[in-house]
């Protein structure tokens, strides 16, 4: 942290000049956050009163009522605002390898939004595919298709993703019975990791399941020894018909000089069906809450309105974010700012920034050296580019931006897996985190007077 306390030195240095002392309400901050104890304890609640949050369940709806009531706690304005959301239930998978005499069960986990087989198994031959180049080229009609395209490093989740987002639906769409994916990280472990995936409206929805990188291998190597390999898999996942609805949870603090002006930062409450969601997205909830509560304990106004969202359905369709900006189209509000915290935690790195030129450049001096933690590329700068992932940035005009902490040593060990618990999260690089957010914050909030 000595180098965020330098940071906080020459942020100040910037703002001399100003009547008020910037550098004392840092401070502030500063020292609320490093020695609070709620982010920590509304965290594990989070994590263990209210596990597997995928939007339209119970748990989701306990977590939205706990956050609620703790805004208002805290002294925030609190809200409720209505989405309506995929309504889909997870269920189990089975996945048995068979070749000879021999039948072994793979750990396995349904994708999300993947259709079962009503709990009936379909057995039939196995396809392994490393490449899209190699589905487009195979005949895969009436097999059950196993993607084991390598995920190679954590910058390579993009590249790799087709498998899980898209693999599903050009298996079907080529006559396959069913899809196998090897889990989407870097890393050999035991743990199969789901996410969502979509069909195409040309072909049947065909069952989708993914195994750990640790039985892929063995899996690739059982093929490759022998020629006519089955799976044998089942599934109880299915959409129910019925329409569901959660809430995006919205608490802030009006701007004393500005109210019409919205700092927005925002995290997703929706979790995986396997999982706790500590890191994704448990982690950026609680940091949106100890941002109202570490302005509120040191006694800090903001001039613009700060306000926080935890939001539904963010691992399927973003629905909690749309509906937010349909809702908000024709306001009078400016919103300014629109930070997202959904990369998980470690020791906090920058913000990537997207939007106008002019407003970025007219920032960059000032936010990059509160952002200096003494990384090589610490400010990421993405002026001229437009983020098509938030609506507010697209209709709105504010400037988006993504919270990047240095966690590329870990994060997709837990991401997406039933082993995305509170434990495995380290609670001083949250407090840190939750320190170089809510600073930022007050620098943005104090450069727009």
């Amino acid at each position: 942290m000595r180098k965020l306390i330098t940071s906080i030195t020459l942020a100040a240095a910037v703002l001399a000049g100003c009547s008020e002392n910037h550098q004392k309400n840092l401070q502030k901050l500063e020292g609320f956050i490093q020695q609070d104890t709620s982010m920590i304890h509304n965290l594990r609640v989070i994590c263990k009163e209210y596990p597997a949050r995928l939007s339209g369940s119970r748990e989701n709806a306990g977590a939205q009522e706990y956050i609620y009531n703790e805004f208002n706690k805290i002294g925030a304005e609190a809200s409720l605002m209505e989405v309506p959301v995929p309504n889909w239930y997870g269920g189990e998978s089975k996945v048995v390898v068979k070749y000879g005499r021999e039948a072994v069960e793979l750990p396995s986990v349904n994708l999300g939004l993947a259709e079962g087989t009503d709990g009936k198994v379909i057995e039939e031959r196995v396809v392994e595919i490393t490449s899209r180049k190699e589905l487009d080229e195979q005949d895969v009609k009436g097999k059950i298709v196993f993607f084991n395209d390598p995920m190679k490093s954590h910058s390579d989740y993009g590249r790799a993703g087709w498998q899980r987002r898209q693999g599903p639906g050009l298996a079907a769409e080529k006559g396959a019975k069913g899809v196998v994916i090897r889990s989407l990280t870097q890393f050999m472990d035991e743990h199969p990791h789901t996410g969502s995936t979509t069909y195409s409206p040309n072909a049947p929805k065909i069952p989708a399941i993914a195994i750990s990188t640790i039985e892929a291998e063995k899996l690739s190597k059982t093929i490759a020894e022998n020629r006519r390999v089955k799976l044998a898999i089942s599934s109880t996942a299915y959409t129910r018909h019925e329409q569901a609805t959660g809430n995006n949870v919205i608490g802030e603090i009006k701007g004393s000089l500005h109210p019409e002006n919205v700092i927005m930062v925002t995290a997703h409450l929706d979790s995986w069906h396997i999982a706790e969601g500590a890191h994704d997205d448990g982690s950026g909830v609680v940091i949106l809450m100890n941002i109202l509560r570490a302005f509120k304990e040191a006694g800090i106004q903001p001039y613009n309105t700060i306000r926080v969202m935890p939001y539904q359905d963010e691992e399927v369709g973003l629905q909690g974010i749309h509906t937010y900006a349909e809702k908000k189209e024709g306001s009078v509000e400016n919103h300014l700012y629109h930070i997202e915290i959904d990369s998980g935690i470690g020791n906090p790195r920058g913000v990537g920034l997207y939007g106008d030129s002019t407003k970025i450049a007219s920032l960059n001096t000032f936010i990059s050296q509160y952002i200096d933690l003494g990384y090589d590329t610490p400010f990421i700068i993405r002026a001229g580019e437009t983020y098509t992932r938030f609506p507010t940035a697209t209709k709105f005009g504010a400037i988006a931006g993504w919270f990047i902490p240095d966690n590329s040593t870990d994060y997709f060990l837990y991401h997406h897996a039933s082993n995305d618990n509170f434990e495995v999260l380290d609670q001083q690089q949250l407090k840190d985190c939750s320190q170089a957010m809510t600073q930022l914050v007050y620098l943005l909030d104090r450069y727009h007077k």
